[in-house]
C-alpha cells in the first residue's frame, strides 16, 4: 500500500527525492512517507565468484566483510506557504557486506539530525537494514530482508495547525524463495510488519492521538512465470495481506481491519542490460472485518521501464495504483494512482546530473473531491576526490488536500559529503 516499498541512500545526497516526501505531505504523519519507508537497503543478489566493486584486504583491514561510511553535511533553504525557512542536516551512514560461496549478506545502518532555524537539534530518523541473499542450489534461490526504523517528519511538511510531527516507529521482515521449473519459475514470499505512531502536537498545545493509525500487518504471495522467449515472461501473481489496527477510527467510528487481496497478471521482458519492462493489470479487494464499511474493489495497474542506453544513462519510469485505508477525517476507502520519472546522467568520473519527477492523485471511493500532489526535482554531485563528494539540489512540490489550502514549496541544498 501507498508507494512501492523504501538505491540504497548514497553518499552524496538523496534530497532530489524531497519533492516526492513533501507532495504527500498532511499532517505530516502519513504513512506512505518516503523517508520513513525505503526498499533502497534490499540488495541484489550478487553471483558467488562475482568481485565486489573495491573490494581488497587492504582497504578492509583484512576483515572477512567489505565496509562502507559516509558522513553528510547539508545546509537547506526553503520557501514556502509558510515564509523563509534554513535547515542544517547532519546524515552518518555506514554499511557492511559480506559474500559467501552461494550469496551474500548485507547490513545497512543510517541517522539523520536536523535543525531548523531556532530550534533544537533533533533526530529525524534512525534506520537500521539487514538484507541476505542464498542460493540452496542450482535451481533454487531464497532472499529475505529485515528493517527497523524511527523516524518523525519534519513540521515544514505538516499542515498549519501542527507544531510537531509525531514519531513513527517501524519494523518490517519479508521473505522469498524461488524455484526454477524448466521454463516455469515459482516465487513464494511472505512479509511481516508492525507501526507505531505516537501523537501529533498541535499549535494550540493539545495532543492528537494516533492509535487508530499504529497498526500490524501480515501476508503472502505467489507468483509464477512461464519464460515465453529468451526476452519475454507471461507471470500470473496472487498476494494477501491481513491488516490489524490498534484502536478505532475516529471517521468511521470502528476499527478498519481488513483483508487486502490482489490478483494480477502482466508480462515481463529484459534485452540484455539496456532496456527492462513490465507491464501487468488485475483486480484488487479491500474487505473490511466490520459489516458496516462497504466493501471495496478496483481495477489495478502497475507498469515500469527502465532504460540504459550506455553505463553513463539511466532513465526510469513507472505508474501504478494501490489501495489507501481511510484516514482520521475521511471515511472511504481511497485508491492512489501514482507516476514517477528518474533520471541519471554520469557526464565523467567528476560529475553526475540527476533529476526526477513525481505525480499522485488520491480519489475516494465516496466520490469526495480527490487529493493531488506533484513534484520536480534536479541535482549534482561533483567529485573533488574518492573520499569527498560536493552536492547540490532544487526541488518544488506542490500539495492540494482539501480541507487544507493548495501549497506550493521549493527547496534548495547544498552539500557536502566525506566517504570511505
Amino acid at each position: 500500500m501507498g508507494w512501492p516499498k523504501f538505491p540504497a541512500i548514497a553518499c552524496a545526497a538523496t534530497l532530489s527525492l524531497w519533492p516526492v516526501a513533501i507532495a504527500y505531505a498532511g499532517d505530516g504523519s502519513y504513512a506512505d512517507n518516503p523517508d520513513i519507508l525505503r526498499d533502497g537497503y534490499k540488495v541484489d543478489w550478487v553471483p558467488a565468484n562475482a568481485p565486489l566493486p573495491g573490494e581488497g584486504p587492504a582497504e578492509d583491514m583484512g576483515l572477512p566483510f567489505r565496509t562502507d561510511w559516509s558522513l553528510s553535511l547539508r545546509g537547506a533553504y526553503q520557501h514556502d506557504n509558510g515564509g523563509d525557512h534554513y535547515e542544517a542536516l547532519i546524515v552518518p551512514q555506514a554499511s557492511l557486506t559480506r559474500v559467501f560461496e552461494r550469496g551474500q549478506l548485507s547490513a545497512n545502518t543510517e541517522a539523520e539530525l536536523g535543525k531548523l532555524d531556532g530550534d533544537a537539534v533533533r533526530i529525524n530518523a534512525l534506520r537500521l537494514a539487514i538484507a541476505g541473499d542464498y542460493r540452496l542450489d542450482s535451481l533454487t534461490q531464497a532472499s529475505g530482508n529485515l528493517s527497523f526504523s524511527r523516524a518523525q517528519d519534519s513540521v515544514l511538511n505538516a499542515a498549519a495547525d501542527v507544531a510537531q510531527t509525531p514519531v513513527v516507529t517501524g519494523a518490517e521482515a519479508d521473505g522469498t524463495i524461488t524455484r526454477q521449473f524448466g521454463k516455469l519459475s515459482v516465487a513464494l514470499r511472505g512479509s511481516f510488519g508492525r507501526t507505531v505512531y505516537e501523537p501529533t502536537t498541535l499549535i494550540d498545545g493539545t495532543l492528537r492521538d494516533n492509535g487508530y493509525r499504529s497498526s500490524t500487518y501480515f501476508g503472502g504471495g505467489l507468483r509464477a512465470g512461464w519464460e515465453l522467449t529468451p526476452i519475454f515472461t507471461f507471470f500470473g501473481d496472487a498476494s494477501v495481506q491481513r491488516n490489524l489496527y490498534d484502536a478505532i477510527s475516529p471517521s468511521v467510528g470502528v476499527k478498519t481491519d481488513n483483508y487486502d487481496t490482489a490478483l494480477r497478471v502482466g508480462v515481463s521482458g529484459k534485452w540484455q542490460d539496456r532496456l527492462e519492462a513490465e507491464v501487468s493489470g488485475g483486480l484488487g479487494f479491500v474487505n473490511y472485518d466490520d459489516a458496516g464499511l462497504r466493501q471495496v474493489s478496483t481495477t489495478l495497474y502497475d507498469a515500469s521501464v527502465t532504460y540504459r542506453p550506455d553505463p553513463t544513462i539511466a532513465i526510469r519510469g513507472a505508474l501504478g495504483t494501490a489501495f489507501v485505508p481511510p484516514s482520521d477525517n475521511i471515511a472511504s476507502t481511497r485508491v492512489e494512482y501514482r507516476a514517477t520519472l528518474d533520471a541519471s546522467y554520469q557526464i565523467n568520473a567528476w560529475l553526475a546530473l540527476r533529476a526526477n519527477a513525481a505525480w499522485s492523485q488520491v480519489r475516494y471511493e465516496d466520490g469526495s473531491s480527490p487529493d493531488t500532489s506533484y513534484g520536480v526535482g534536479v541535482g549534482a554531485d561533483y567529485t573533488l576526490n574518492r573520499h569527498t563528494v560536493l552536492t547540490a539540489d532544487y526541488g518544488f512540490a506542490h500539495t492540494e488536500d482539501a480541507p487544507n489550502p493548495a501549497r506550493d514549496a521549493h527547496r534548495v541544498t547544498l552539500g557536502v559529503t566525506f566517504k570511505k
